[in-house]
């Protein structure tokens, strides 16, 4: 049996997320994802900027400044 892709709809910006549009992209083969350099995209509430490294996609996480995260409530 042929395996399903992973595929995702995204927020996808290319100025720096300026603006959004959403769109299906694959996450199982960044190489077939549809996304290129210089765009970013939103996954988990987390954003990250697809790149190239060594002559193939890759993706890094974006640090947004004066974004902080709410720390893990512990429970007693």
């Amino acid at each position: 049996m042929e395996e399903e892709s992973r595929v995702t709809e995204l927020k996808v910006s290319r100025d720096d997320g300026v603006t959004w549009q959403r769109r299906k992209v694959n996450m199982e083969d960044l190489s077939e994802s549809g996304l290129h350099p210089g765009e970013m995209f939103q996954y988990q509430g987390e954003r990250y900027l697809v790149g190239m490294r060594d002559g193939e996609l890759g993706v890094e996480k974006v640090e947004r400044p004066g974004v902080k995260k709410k720390p893990a409530s512990r429970r007693k």
